[in-house]
């Protein structure tokens, strides 16, 4: 019989962010009927949203006087209840609890919407406003639910102790996240827990030898323009090389806070007819970016700020990987876990221009090591960050017999 599960996201399918969720929503609508809501829609409808006959998009404000009826109708009725609610939304901090308290409303109503409709398991994105909606409804209706966590939700901590408790697991998308979650945590939820990267689509076979289409030697780097990508470090490690005679290329691709500071950068050490910054690109135009045979090395500069901010694991990255480009990054965040080094592409330590310049160096005068890179980190993609495959067990996880009776 086919699960019914109602599934949660921060704003998808509105803004630019959680662009993950597509091929999650694809791979589980094979096996499943889901009702996809967002707790806070905001933004754009996204033209490329998964739409088939087994996917059903709920747009509900967070705020609307539709819900004052049901909550006060429940206020009356369920009292109990409703104090139940209240005090399983309290956090160490009066500014959580707020946040979850106010939540109340929308999930009373949105109860009434389910109730009837046989809703198997709720799945919830993030560990901070969507998997506490599911805490609540999972306390009204008694539905199993299941989170997978991501990296700032595991360092704000909302309401951890109740959630872990009652969720059926917690899927995080890197091994690194594990250790962000209090230690309390990761000892009595242990086996709650399940570690499933998001990946990459593997469709298109990488090239040995790239055709080059352009004569410069010319590096890419992809991201938002921002203090955790690092891209100031990179730039001066572009200087670095030209000051050796390396007079090589830079494209940015992304757009950010910091785009004025990094022009300045690029004009005040005259690199400007070598660093060109391209802005913001949409998916589509970033693959065909990294497909097109341009590009001699992929690097990614990132940096640690401390308090963990720091990177996940960047799906262009991966990305780069999985078509053939070298790659040189920091060792932050998790990207060890991707990058291995000398094996699938080299790690530099973060905030350091010279080893930056160091390595992108060693890469355009060892073309054997080049090459073995390039194979290894084909077949590392391949198997650990394969879209398909590690949906598929994200979607075992959700719909079976265990996980949704509980």
């Amino acid at each position: 019989m086919t699960k019914k599960v109602l599934f949660l996201t921060s704003s998808y399918p509105f803004g630019k962010g959680e662009s993950f969720i597509n091929p999650e929503l694809n791979t589980l609508s094979k096996t499943a009927q889901l009702i996809v809501m967002p707790i806070y829609p905001r933004g754009i409808l996204k033209e490329d949203r998964i739409n088939n006959d087994n996917i059903e998009y709920w747009n509900l404000r967070l705020f609307s006087f539709r819900y004052l009826l049901p909550f006060l109708f429940f206020a009356i009725f369920h009292p109990n209840l409703l104090l139940k609610l209240i005090l399983h939304c309290i956090d160490k901090s009066f500014f959580k609890t707020l946040r979850n308290i106010i939540l109340i409303p929308k999930n009373i109503f949105v109860f009434n919407k389910i109730k009837n409709l046989d809703i198997d398991f709720i799945y919830a994105h993030w560990l901070s406003a969507p998997s506490q909606f599911a805490l609540l409804l999972n306390l009204i209706t008694n539905i199993p639910f299941g989170i997978t966590g991501h990296r700032w939700d595991l360092i704000d901590a909302n309401n951890f102790d109740l959630k872990f408790k009652y969720a059926k697991f917690i899927r995080l998308i890197s091994y690194k996240s594990t250790s962000l979650l209090p230690k309390s945590i990761q000892k009595k939820y242990q086996k709650k827990i399940y570690n499933i990267y998001l990946g990459i689509p593997i469709s298109v076979m990488y090239q040995k030898k790239i055709k080059k289409t352009d004569a410069h030697i010319r590096l890419l780097c992809i991201g938002n323009l921002i203090p955790v990508k690092g891209h100031q470090y990179l730039i001066n490690a572009i200087n670095e090389l030209h000051r050796r005679g390396y007079k090589v290329f830079l494209d940015l691709i992304g757009s950010g806070d910091l785009e004025t500071e990094i022009k300045n950068q690029i004009i005040d050490l005259q690199l400007k007819n070598y660093i060109n910054v391209l802005g913001y690109m949409n998916h589509s135009q970033v693959q065909d970016e990294l497909k097109s045979g341009k590009y001699n090395i992929y690097c990614q500069p990132s940096v640690d700020l401390g308090n963990g901010f720091h990177e996940g694991i960047p799906v262009s990255l991966m990305e780069a990987m999985s078509v053939g480009i070298p790659c040189i990054a920091t060792n932050t965040g998790s990207i060890s876990e991707l990058i291995i080094n000398c094996e699938t592409g080299l790690l530099v330590e973060d905030k350091n221009s010279v080893a930056l310049a160091e390595a992108i160096q060693r890469l355009l005068t060892d073309e054997n090591l080049s090459t073995t890179l390039i194979e290894n980190a084909f077949k590392k993609v391949s198997i650990d960050f394969n879209q398909e495959l590690n949906n598929q067990n994200l979607a075992k996880l959700i719909t079976s017999k265990d996980v949704c009776e509980g």
